[in-house]
């Protein structure tokens, strides 16, 4: 299964009545003069039974457009939305809505608040609220090239209803945002050193509490004692406010010039105090 194209990724997945779609990115053979590829985004519809209902690839001939992010999403009346990126003169990221036939409803760009020194944004991950209210968590980096989180609150036509950049003088890698209980999100990342040194790194999960009016209430690190740790890559809120996070636990490797850090696998719990409970 290739969806004609050369090369298909696949990366969300969602269900609407056991009618499955899922979205990414492909390689569109571009044939002129002369024959290119490009990157373009993808979107299958499934039924309840593996068949193909519909394709819809989009490509264009001069502008890289990538959906590769977990970004696909289900609104409150059933329709979809998605993130990703347009790179030509310069880079933006975008959110097309979709009905469920896989018709364009709308579509929006975003500029990163320094494009005119560093253009870089990329969306991870979003999260929907009820009233169609869509948060998407974002990858930016500042004019001295050390990255950060820009969070946007998005309402039901397109427009950003509030932006907020968190971050300081540490790389930070963002992954992952979910809804809490509150009417806000919860961001997981990781704070780093990574470009920073080339040896002797700090990695350490992020968490972050965020209200619906794009106020911080919280932040969480995971403590130095713990040594090198992932960002927290995924994670699920349960019923009493408690965290059951994907992350992993490192260790850093020597090498000539510039050390590398390795990670195994590690899954781990905090109480609503965002105290360990259990670690595997």
């Amino acid at each position: 299964m290739h969806f004609d194209a050369p090369a298909v990724v696949l990366t969300s997945v969602e269900n609407i009545d056991n009618i499955y779609f899922a979205s990414g990115s492909y390689i569109h053979l571009f044939e002129d003069t002369v024959s290119y590829y490009q990157v373009g985004s993808i979107l299958v519809s499934f039924d309840s039974i593996g068949n193909i209902l519909w394709v819809k690839k989009t490509a264009f001939p001069n502008r890289l457009f990538d959906t590769q992010s977990n970004t696909l999403r289900i609104l409150d009346d059933s329709t979809l939305i998605l993130s990703g990126i347009f790179i030509d003169s310069i880079r933006s990221s975008t959110l097309r809505r979709y009905n469920t036939n896989g018709d364009l409803m709308y579509s929006y760009e975003y500029l990163s608040p320094y494009h005119d020194e560093n253009d870089f944004i990329y969306p991870v991950s979003s999260a929907v609220r009820s009233k169609n209210e869509t948060y998407i968590l974002n990858w930016i980096q500042r004019p001295d090239f050390n990255a950060q989180l820009y969070i946007q609150k998005i309402d039901s036509t397109g427009n950003e209803s509030w932006v907020k950049e968190i971050g300081n003088s540490k790389y930070e890698i963002p992954e992952v945002i979910i809804c809490d209980d509150n009417g806000g999100v919860i961001i997981g990342g990781a704070s780093t050193t990574l470009t920073l040194t080339t040896q002797d790194y700090t990695y350490r999960t992020l968490l972050v509490g965020i209200d619906s009016s794009g106020n911080v209430e919280w932040t969480w690190l995971s403590p130095e004692s713990w040594g090198l740790r992932d960002a927290a890559r995924d994670m699920v809120l349960l019923e009493d406010g408690s965290l059951v996070i994907a992350s992993g636990i490192g260790h850093e490797q020597q090498r000539p010039s510039v050390n590398v850090v390795y990670f195994d696998k590690a899954v781990f719990k905090l109480n609503p105090q965002r105290e360990l409970e259990w670690e595997v």
